[in-house]
């Protein structure tokens, strides 16, 4: 997802191009922790001209007494909405649950 390096590159190096940040996605972890068995990641993305948004990512896995699977939820939201949205984007974390495993 982070495509900085492409302006640390020297100029004209990669793909006969001199980037600056600006004209690269870039993308910032801000935590990651163990949360209900499940592991949060939260980070930040900035993609060329577009708003500055941040992302929480929610992985958990679970038996079913055959498979495993993999339940993952991405929240997301526009860094200027953070404050209007982040009461509903923490319930939304709270109620995101993954089956109990099989024995």
């Amino acid at each position: 997802m982070d495509r900085s390096y492409l302006a640390r590159q020297r100029p004209g190096f990669r793909y006969g191009k001199a980037y600056t940040m600006d004209e690269v996605q870039r993308a910032k972890l801000i935590g990651t922790q163990q949360r209900n068995g499940m592991y949060q990641v939260d980070y930040s993305l900035k993609k060329p001209q577009e708003p500055a948004r941040t992302l929480t990512e929610l992985v958990g896995q679970s038996f079913n007494g055959t498979y495993n699977r993999l339940f993952t939820l991405t929240l997301q939201a526009v860094d200027e909405d953070l404050d209007k949205y982040g009461n509903d984007i923490a319930k939304l974390k709270d109620s995101f649950h993954v089956p109990a495993s099989a024995k």
